[in-house]
C-alpha cells in the first residue's frame, strides 16, 4: 500500500509504542511505503538556512512507513525549533 504525504506537518501526530528486546514482533506497517515528494517540495519553501529544510531534502524520496514514523518525531522537533 502507498501513501502519499502532504505537507502539513503541524497536523500529524502519532503515539508510538513500546518496542520490547525480548518479544520481536513484526510490525502492523510492514510492506507499506511512504512517499516523500509533497514533502520535500514544501521544504523547498523553507528558508535556505533551515536545518529542517536540509534534513528533509536529504531523505531518499520512498521511505518504509516504519521509517517514516521513526524520524517524524525528530522533524516535529526541528519544526518547532524554527518557529
Amino acid at each position: 500500500m502507498l501513501i502519499s504525504l502532504f505537507p502539513y506537518y503541524r497536523l500529524m501526530t502519532f503515539s508510538a509504542t513500546e518496542a520490547r528486546a525480548e518479544a520481536p514482533v513484526e510490525s502492523r506497517h510492514s510492506g507499506r511505503s511512504v512517499h516523500l515528494e509533497q514533502l520535500k517540495r514544501f521544504a523547498l519553501g523553507l528558508p535556505p538556512s533551515s536545518t529542517l529544510r536540509s534534513v528533509l531534502l536529504a531523505e531518499r524520496d520512498t521511505l518504509t512507513m516504519d521509517e517514516f514514523l521513526a524520524k517524524m518525531e525528530t522533524w516535529l522537533r526541528l519544526a518547532r525549533l524554527e518557529k
